[in-house]
């Protein structure tokens, strides 16, 4: 007993020694002191060579520390390689402290040279990625990568980091080390850049048998080229954020057209950008202008209108909303709101009917005591709704293929891409030297983004379909056995009530007690109105019954 209480306090006070991942934070990171046991290993960050922390303990010149601790500067829409004061907020951010990981390229001449500036995940919330990098927060947590630290030799564990670069790529930004001498110590940078902007939104107004038209343009502002460059052929870092942050120049444009109040139409697409300097915002460095073609919509009802368009960027920031009203009038006679989205349509109606099948009157002298007897029973709707469910079902296979379809194709369309950006045209000046040219990828940007869209519009019909299988269960659950009440009336007068409860299909005999109160009318209801459960029956007819 005594053995296993010293191997548990041991094992225990093992435990409470070591850092767990959860609360392991920046200064868990043992610096490197030249000795092979605070080498550490993180194959997540695409650093080749032996990993190691520089600290003020040891420090050879040829690592070029600078501290134990690193903050950032932070500038707005881009870095000046030449001017690093040029749009600067900040020369060091104090609250923002991030862990330098170096390789062995310093003192290896056979590693290239490489550093990772990385903080505890604890650290990056919301607020932060909101407030200090102008990300969407949600988005960017959703699928920022966490980088294991481990120790190479005692595989111990320094916790979960993010590294900088990913936080501000994610963002819609960038980061960066060096040219900042005089103004920060610390050689470490990032770039924070806007929202998306709408600047212009207009409609035609006309006759009902006429389309309305619309064009918008406006900006935005997500880098490109920069922390993960998919044009470079030479790239050493693999972009793991491809698929979700990869199409910089790239927004996606909701329309919504609303009367009275309701929605009549709706329409989203993705929509690229070019280069081009917003002259209402000259510091954002990698501004793209969006501009859409005619969009054409046919209205169906006279009337006022409201149109509204807003675009999401890159990295999933939403932009301002710009709204227009137009008026659309002619040959108005009766006419029916469309649907906007017939998909949207509640096809489903759950049926449940109650039924008062008997009641037994009987012959007593006013002022006894008497039973009534009252037969109650529940119809069954279940076979309707195996084949509601079944038709639902084989639609959402249905719908999952079309998925699997158009994702195989946005994978496709994606390499396709990839490939051309990865190899520009190779060229040979006068001289004979070589140099090498971008080539026109648009027509790969289009394929992708025509098969991005049909996956998403098979995404939003299989979401919609699960939906209705949702429904269906949650309506099942309901009301698989609910409660309601009979109630006994002698001349339209209540003499008498009981709750019960019914299953499909099933049938019960109640017994009501009351004081008979001579000749007259008997009457039972079940579910009755003003007491009734809060789902419509398909018919109340058969809910009372009469016996004289």
């Amino acid at each position: 007993m005594k053995l296993r209480k010293k191997i548990l306090l041991t094992c225990t006070s093992l435990i409470l020694l070591l850092p767990s991942v959860a609360s392991a934070g920046n200064s868990d990171v043992p610096f490197y002191d030249g000795n092979e046991t605070t080498i550490l290993a993180s194959d997540e960050l695409q650093l080749k060579g032996k990993l190691l922390r520089s600290g003020s303990r040891y420090k050879p010149k040829e690592f070029e520390y600078k501290a134990d601790i690193h903050f950032p500067a932070v500038y707005n829409g881009s870095f000046n390689w030449g001017n690093p004061r040029e749009n600067l907020i900040q020369n060091e951010d104090q609250s923002e402290p991030y862990v330098r990981i170096s390789n062995d390229g310093y003192i290896n001449p056979s590693v290239v040279v490489g550093d990772r500036m990385v903080t505890e995940v604890e650290r990056i919330t919301n607020s932060i990625i909101t407030d200090k990098y102008w990300g969407n927060s949600q988005f960017v947590l959703k699928y920022l990568i966490p980088h294991k630290i481990t120790n190479k030799d005692s595989y111990e564990s320094y916790g979960l980091f993010y590294w900088i670069r990913d936080i501000a790529y994610l963002s819609g930004g960038y980061a960066g080390a060096g040219s900042v001498n005089g103004v920060n110590r610390y050689n470490l940078w990032y770039v924070r850049t806007s929202k998306p902007e709408i600047k212009d939104f207009k409609a035609t107004s006309g006759k009902k048998d006429v389309p309305v038209k619309f064009t918008f343009n406006g900006f935005e502002y997500v880098s490109k080229n920069k922390g993960y460059n998919d044009r470079d052929p030479n790239g050493t870092t693999i972009n793991p954020y491809q698929a979700a942050a990869g199409e910089r120049n790239r927004v996606k444009w909701m329309l919504n057209i609303t009367k009275d109040g309701e929605t009549v139409h709706h329409q989203e697409n993705y929509l690229r950008s070019t280069p081009q300097k917003d002259n209402q915002k000259p510091n954002e460095g990698d501004a793209g202008q969006f501009k859409s073609e005619e969009l054409k919509w046919q209205p169906q009802m006279c009337g006022r209108y409201t149109a509204k368009i807003k675009v999401i960027d890159a990295v999933q920031r939403e932009s301002n909303e710009k709204s227009v009203d137009f008026t659309i009038n002619g040959n108005c006679g009766t006419e029916v709101t469309p649907n906007p989205d017939p998909g949207d349509e509640d096809d489903f109606k759950y049926k449940i009917d109650f039924s008062a099948d008997r009641i037994e009157g009987e012959t007593a002298r006013e002022g006894k005591n008497i039973k009534t007897r009252i037969d109650v029973s529940r119809d069954n709707f279940k076979p309707e709704r195996d084949q509601y469910r079944a038709k639902v079902n084989n639609n959402i296979n249905k719908s999952q293929q079309e998925v699997n379809s158009s994702e195989s194709d946005r994978d496709s369309a994606q390499s396709s891409l990839s490939y051309c950006r990865r190899n520009p045209i190779h060229e040979k000046d006068e001289k004979g030297n070589d140099y090498y040219i971008d080539r026109d990828c648009s027509w790969e940007e289009n394929r992708l983004d025509d098969a991005a869209s049909r996956l998403d519009t098979a995404r939003q019909e299989l979401e919609k379909e699960k939906n209705k299988i949702k429904k269906l269960d949650a309506l099942e659950a309901k009301y698989a056995n609910p409660e309601t009440v009979v109630v006994l009336k002698h001349n339209g007068q209540q003499v008498a009530s009981q709750k019960v409860r019914l299953t499909e299909g099933e049938k019960k005999t109640l017994n009501l007690d009351w004081q008979h109160k001579g000749k007259g009318t008997i009457q039972a209801e079940i579910n009755p109105a003003g007491n009734r459960i809060d789902i419509e029956e398909t018919t109340y007819k058969n809910n009372p019954i009469k016996t004289a």
